[in-house]
């Protein structure tokens, strides 16, 4: 039996950010907050925010995006991030001489040009983002594995024992401490920000794992052999979950439930 339950650990179904004093504040859509010398403009699925004073301001603060949900976010830089679904990143109010942020989950940059100060994506299992003023994604939500797609502009990615420079087109993706390099297709890649996910040749297991994210439920295939069948298809947001169970289980013929804790079975 596989188990697939929505890895980000959160107290609550919203957005939150956590600022560097530790205040808790629910973003829930068109609202102004002060807090820790920065105002805070959230609109819909935005927040802007602007400094209103030097204290804490380099300090670090974590944005929180549960399962079923994406953000996104317009830094003290310029640099817009939009954050994909059970994604958290830290980042401060105000980059001092560096601008550093950390990302665990899948986030599209549009980073600020600004050549006296790279922008430096920390990644989970020591890998590094480095850029100067570009767009792309980074997926990176397990630590032995991640993934730097580039759209436009130029970015290093490092890791402990391997480092690359990336051109636009191009998609690095980790294993542990090794890189390998390789075209990518941006349906496939970056169709996220439509809310749409297209799967190409996955194992169920691992189609579980979006399912999960994406929806905010608990996953279980109770059949073992269901787990390593590979499927191709494709998911929307908007879209009811059924919707693709329905499609899925034609081509791979399972059945599913969804029982009264809300735990889908897929069997």
């Amino acid at each position: 039996m596989y188990t697939q339950t929505s890895g980000l650990k959160h107290p609550s179904n919203n957005i939150t950010l956590t600022t560097a004093s530790g205040e808790v504040i629910a973003l829930t859509g068109d609202q102004t907050i002060k807090t820790d010398g920065a105002l805070l403009k959230g609109k819909g699925s935005t927040l802007n925010f602007t400094t209103t004073e030097e204290k804490n301001n380099s300090s670090i603060n974590t944005l929180t995006v549960p399962s079923g949900l994406d953000y996104q976010i317009r830094l003290d830089d310029g640099t817009l991030v939009r954050l994909n679904s059970e994604t958290q990143m830290e980042f401060p109010f105000k980059f001092g001489k560096h601008r550093e942020i950390t990302i665990t989950g899948e986030a599209y940059l549009e980073v600020a040009p600004d050549a006296s100060r790279p922008f430096i994506v920390h990644l989970p299992g020591g890998k590094d983002v480095t850029v100067l003023g570009t767009s792309f994604n980074v997926n990176a939500y397990e630590e032995q594995h991640a993934k730097v797609a580039l759209v436009s502009g130029s970015v290093s990615l490092k890791t402990g024992a391997d480092s690359v420079l990336l051109k636009p087109g191009t998609l690095a993706t980790t294993l542990n401490e090794n890189i390998s390099i390789a075209p990518f297709d941006e349906n496939f890649e970056l169709s996220w920000r439509e809310g749409v996910f297209y799967i190409k040749s996955q194992r169920m297991e691992d189609v579980a794992k979006v399912l999960s994210r994406w929806y905010g439920k608990k996953v279980v295939i109770d059949d073992s052999t269901l787990a390593t069948k590979i499927f191709t298809g494709k998911l929307n947001r908007k879209d009811p979950i059924t919707t693709f169970l329905d499609n899925a289980k034609e081509l791979l013929n399972f059945q599913y439930e969804i029982d009264n804790s809300n735990v889908l079975h897929l069997k």
